[in-house]
């Protein structure tokens, strides 16, 4: 695409051999605020529309060395141009003309003599159209995406709870046991009775390097009380954190004593193992065997004492799994909400994007229906001026449904969208005042009656939105109201520190079984009253609640209905 091209202006390519026409057709796309490229020659156009391709082809069949039909061939068989759409301006009239250029994939076909006019509302219509099927292509691929993003987390979430399952069973497991110290106290006791020493004392790490004792147990024949100080030392012993044992067979042969080593051999004692309690490469704690005696620990002592150093590590570090277990619980659980609450965004992503597609499909069918027979009416000339103005009308009428539709479906989508928003206090007079500006026009043509208050209740919100509901609420107010619809509008405070906005009017009501589906996206109600493309009361409620406000409806047959929302009070 031109980097220098302007988005904002649709580019047109007009197709054309006569230099006059193209010259005609540059004149008057450009004053409708299109870009216009023009070319003579109908070899250059597929080169052209893959270098920088237009939105919109107007392209002549009878041309020399390449027909109009056959640049459209190729325009279509090529990845790069086939979904432009391509309209035929010919003077062939016959009917195996026009079957022709639908067949090689036009989207319209007009023949000459032709009326500007009507030229210009196709263009515009398909221009429309193609930018519609844009958007919902662009929103398919954006659903797929997330789509995709939904399938990815659902795989992780399953990866991830099957490594809590794993988790969770030693968590039981630990459940099951008792704790560190009750198990460290039997495990002293054991060990005295399979390996020939006085006392045992089990230490344990703390993850600031501070030791605790577990547990320890004596013969009598050596004091029971040995502080965990004594042993600080050994958390500089590179041979514990390799997860080797560490052992002096007789501490009298020592020709100079550590601080451990002398407070041990002050308390009596001539030997000793120290067993790291060791896993995945990190020292938990240590296992001691201290003796009176000196050379009475073997090989299959220390074996033995390694076995239950293992089983105190397994008991150390279930500790610490289990707080582990209980906070990736709480992530897990987390997770798992996170995920409900995608899988529910996602699932009304969808519904909204059937509402989409079926609004346009069918609420775009009607006027543009209308549009197709009234040209084609025009066309014919056959009508006299008074029913060509008439005939105009409509199609001006239709053209301006097609866009309150667009507009109404953009504004849906922006509301959905925006997560940030500019609240602040609301001057309703001056917001009121722009809306009647904008209704001014209905307003006079139903010789309708506004009561306003004279103040305002202050209320906390975004101004833009708020005149959106107001301009909804009051435009039905004036088509239900009657003949010479009477409107009261008004405003109170609520004791929930929120003020509410009615709109009233004097109209036929509306049934209570009518009223629960007023506000819901898309629907539509059979009676007359409540005709239209079913947007406009959804996008009210959409913007309320994103202002933490409510909607609502009173009414009664035969005693006209009060529509009302409410908004956070001022904050000023």
């Amino acid at each position: 695409m031109n980097p220098t091209r302007d988005l904002s202006r649709p580019q047109i390519m007009v197709v054309d051999d006569e230099k006059a026409n193209l010259q005609l057709w540059t004149m008057l796309l450009s004053k409708e605020g299109f870009t216009v490229h023009a070319v003579e020659d109908g070899a250059e156009v597929l080169s052209l529309a893959q270098t920088d391709p237009p939105d919109l082809i107007l392209l002549d069949i009878m041309m020399p060395h390449v027909t109009g039909y056959e640049v459209c061939e190729y325009l279509k068989s090529d990845l790069r141009t086939r979904d432009i759409p391509v309209i035929f301006l010919s003077a062939l009239t016959d009917t195996v003309d026009k079957v022709h250029a639908f067949a090689v994939g036009a989207v319209d076909y007009i023949p000459k003599p032709f009326q500007v006019e009507e030229v210009l509302a196709r263009l515009k219509t398909h221009l429309s159209l193609r930018q519609l099927q844009r958007n919902l292509e662009h929103k398919n691929e954006q659903l797929q995406r997330e789509i995709v993003e939904r399938q990815q987390a659902e795989q992780r979430l399953v990866t991830y709870a099957e490594r809590l399952r794993t988790l969770h069973e030693i968590d039981q497991s630990i459940l099951a046991a008792r704790s560190p110290e009750t198990i460290a106290i039997a495990a002293a006791g054991r060990i005295r009775r399979l390996i020939p020493c006085q006392r045992v004392v089990i230490i344990a790490r703390a993850a600031d390097n501070h030791l605790k004792t577990l547990a320890a147990d004596s013969s009598g024949e050596v004091s029971l009380g040995a502080s965990p100080d004594i042993y600080q030392e050994l958390l500089e012993n590179l041979t514990l954190h390799h997860g080797r044992p560490y052992g002096i067979q007789d501490l009298s042969q020592q020709p100079a004593l550590s601080p451990m080593q002398a407070a041990l051999y002050r308390a009596g004692i001539r030997a000793f193992i120290i067993i790291p309690l060791f896993m995945h490469n990190e020292l938990l704690g240590t296992l001691h065997l201290e003796s009176l005696y000196p050379g009475v620990f073997d090989a299959d002592h220390v074996t033995a004492a390694a076995e239950v150093a293992i089983l105190l590590a397994i008991a150390i570090r279930q500790v610490q799994l289990y707080d582990l277990a209980q906070q990736e619980i709480t992530d897990r659980k987390l997770a798992e909400e996170a995920l409900r609450r995608q899988t529910a965004e996602l699932e009304a992503r969808n519904q909204e994007l059937d509402a989409y597609a079926h609004t346009v499909a069918h609420d775009l069918k009607s006027p543009l229906a209308s549009l197709v027979g009234f040209s084609h009416l025009l066309q014919r000339r056959q009508a006299s001026p008074e029913k060509t103005a008439e005939m105009l009308k409509f199609i001006n009428e239709s053209a301006r449904r097609m866009t309150n539709i667009i507009d109404e479906l953009l504004l849906l989508a922006s509301v959905r969208k925006m997560e940030e928003i500019p609240l602040a206090p609301l001057e309703m007079q001056n917001v009121l005042g722009e809306v009647l500006k904008r209704l001014a026009d209905i307003i006079d043509a139903t010789h309708a009656t506004l009561t306003l208050p004279d103040t305002w209740s202050l209320a906390w919100g975004y101004g833009p939105w708020v005149q959106e509901v107001w301009v909804n609420y009051l435009s039905n107010a004036i088509k239900y109201g009657g003949a010479h619809p009477q409107i009261v509008l008004g405003s109170e405070q609520l004791p929930d520190h929120h003020v509410r906005f009615w709109v009233r009017d004097h109209g036929p009501g509306i049934p209570p079984e009518k009223q629960a589906h007023l506000f819901s996206a898309f629907m539509r109600l059979d009676q007359a009253h409540v005709e239209g493309h079913g947007l406009g009361l959804s996008i009210v409620q959409r913007i309320i609640h994103k202002l933490n406000g409510e909607v609502g409806v009173h009414s009664a047959v035969g005693q006209g209905s009060e529509f009302f929302f409410t908004l956070p009070c001022s904050k000023a």
